[in-house]
């Protein structure tokens, strides 16, 4: 989406705000979506595989909490 993050970082949008804000109803209202999916547009698919590693979740939470100096 051509949001200002985006934007700012020199990034190229793949799809347009319309299209994002689609797929953002699409999952929120779909009877089929549930908790803990990752979505690809309004198709379920896998995350990033470092998603489902336990040691750079933690690893991941560690630097989040330094860095926000919440630790």
């Amino acid at each position: 989406m051509a949001t200002s993050m985006v934007l700012n970082r020199g990034g190229t949008p793949l799809t347009t705000i319309d299209e994002g804000a689609d797929a953002v109803v699409h999952v929120i209202t779909s009877p089929d979506a549930g908790t803990g999916q990752y979505y690809n547009q309004t198709r379920p698919t896998q995350a990033n595989e470092q998603a489902y590693d336990l040691e750079a979740r933690a690893r991941l939470r560690e630097l989040s909490l330094q860095l926000t100096g919440l630790e």
